[in-house]
């Protein structure tokens, strides 16, 4: 630590060896982690954004795999509520990663005796469920610092460009206090005092998929299922987690996956849960059954954008800006019109191919009261339907 100040050495140096990861020595993605040591991010918050959060990762327990979450996140709704009056963004910020207690306050008295007034944000490890150790056969981890949508485009593109160090804080063999192991956290409630599921929403979401006809040329529909990844479970069950985040809600259709043939039109229908206050944000992705994603998808604004138009073309319904409808075809130009266009990603045979099985995946990101992912129960899912169309057949129109 003393590198970043070397006139206040706020680094206890007799307790702790320090180690920085910067861009002197090759990028480490995963390390180990001994009963009292520590990660420290002392750097910048990011510039206004719509999410960000600091989650630390199993990902290796044991000979497995898991990349599987350590208990909630430290996002950017949960560090407003615990610091209601500081400033969020483009701040100095400090995040702690360790399975100690008494390494958590060992960092703060530094912090003080060097004059430092600043809030020290733990990143827990839960001791009980990992192994320990700086071994070749203890687990490994690592930290993922989470930033989606920039409210600017340049000074988001100037924050990820920055190298904000991070330090590895080991502690010698000389007398020390008592090891106070981080405990196993209770995960924050999902459950938020509204609902969007109902009779009424279910019914405008029939309505929508019939707004934009072509309904005899549907071959397949696929209501997706909840994916309630749980990193705990993971770590328990030696399962792989795939990086999961409990900000968000996972719905998918990988239970029954769709193909999209060169007449094919796949449509996916939803609710827009930012508006149903279960979500701030929310993104939509198809994938091959590899995980491997075959488009970046659509983003919240774009999702939004649908349901706005087709609320404006059909001003009897004014409801429908509540919902969306995001296409994938080989030929959205053939297949839309030039008002919904926008609203279609082309697939082609090198993004995927004609006889691979994909699934859609939806995310949708932290409930604004709970300042965690969405409940599953509380959300309508997605739908989505295949359409394989005659030769000769009109675009869709809305």
């Amino acid at each position: 630590i003393t590198a970043r100040n070397s006139h206040t050495p706020y680094n206890p140096s007799s307790l702790y060896g320090v180690y920085i990861f910067n861009d002197s020595v090759p990028p480490i993605f995963e390390w180990t982690l001994g009963p009292s040591d520590a990660i420290l991010f002392h750097g910048c918050l990011p510039p206004p954004v719509k999410y960000f959060s600091f989650r630390s990762y199993c990902v290796r327990h044991g000979i497995t795999t898991v990349l599987a979450s350590l208990g909630d996140s430290l996002n950017n709704l949960d560090l407003a509520t615990q610091n209601p009056d500081n400033p969020l963004f483009n701040i100095p910020s400090v995040m702690l990663t360790t399975a100690d207690l008494a390494t958590l306050a060992d960092v703060k008295d530094a912090f003080t005796q060097a004059g430092i007034k600043q809030p020290i944000e733990l990143d827990g490890v839960p001791s009980s469920i990992v192994n320990l150790g700086n071994s070749a056969v203890d687990d490994t981890f690592q930290m993922q610092f989470r930033v989606a949508l920039f409210q600017n485009a340049s000074a988001g593109k100037a924050y990820t460009s920055l190298q904000q160090p991070v330090y590895r804080l080991r502690k010698k063999k000389t007398p020390m206090k008592p090891i106070k192991p981080v405990p196993l956290q209770r995960l924050r409630s999902r459950v938020a005092n509204t609902s969007e599921v109902s009779t009424v929403a279910l019914r405008y979401l029939d309505m929508l998929q019939a707004s934009l006809g072509h309904y005899s040329a549907v071959t397949e529909k696929v209501t997706a299922s909840p994916v309630p990844l749980d990193g705990f479970k993971c770590i328990r069950e030696r399962q792989n987690c795939l990086g999961d985040n409990h900000d968000a809600a996972y719905l998918a259709t990988e239970t029954r996956p769709l193909l999209l043939q060169q007449n094919d039109v796949v449509i996916v229908f939803g609710l827009n849960h930012r508006l149903f206050n279960q979500s701030t944000y929310s993104n939509l992705v198809p994938y091959k059954l590899q995980g491997v994603p075959a488009s970046d998808g659509f983003l919240n604004s774009v999702l939004e954008k649908s349901g706005k138009v087709q609320a404006e073309l059909y001003p009897t319904i004014p409801l429908y800006k509540y919902f969306y409808f995001a296409a994938f075809s080989r030929n959205c130009t053939k297949y839309f019109t030039a008002k919904l266009e926008e609203f279609c990603q082309e697939l082609s045979q090198e993004q995927l191919p004609l006889q691979d099985p994909f699934a859609i995946t939806y995310r949708a990101y932290l409930n604004p009261t709970t300042h965690t992912g969405p409940d599953y129960k509380q959300l309508i899912m997605p739908v989505a339907v295949r359409y394989t169309l005659p030769p000769g057949a009109p675009p869709f129109s809305g």
